[in-house]
């Protein structure tokens, strides 16, 4: 039997004061690990613009195409690793760490495939 669970869209304030929404949906399984698997979409203006966003979810896995967003570039799997980071390390450290990134690696190397990625190159860019 599948199982059903309701998603509910969420209201959120920026520090500067902005509202927008986000949601989190079940999708499944992961027939790998045996674990539920679920996504989260935050960033929304509207309340309307998030459920257009959550339908849309819901219509993939309903035909079996939903599949979660992928780190193509080394800046989107920058901003993918930062998000847990920030939630396991002190603030001194993920603040030091950041800047280090941002001033001297992603400059570097943000704009370059994972999958093309590999040591020379790394090695080239960062000297």
């Amino acid at each position: 039997m599948a199982k059903k669970q309701t998603t509910t869209i969420e209201s959120y304030t920026l520090k500067n004061g902005q509202k927008l929404y986000r949601f989190k949906i079940y999708l499944g399984v992961d027939p790998l690990t045996g674990k539920e698997m679920r996504t989260t979409r935050s960033g929304y203006k509207t309340k309307k613009e998030a459920e257009i966003a959550l339908a849309r979810i819901k219509v993939d896995i309903d035909k079996g195409t939903f599949r979660k967003a992928r780190a193509e570039t080394y800046n989107d799997m920058y901003d993918l690793w930062v998000k847990i980071y920030e939630n396991k390390v002190e603030e001194s450290t993920f603040v030091k760490t950041t800047g280090i990134f941002k001033n001297h690696i992603l400059p570097a190397l943000s704009q370059y495939k994972i999958d093309k990625m590999n040591v020379d190159l790394m090695q080239a860019k960062m000297r």
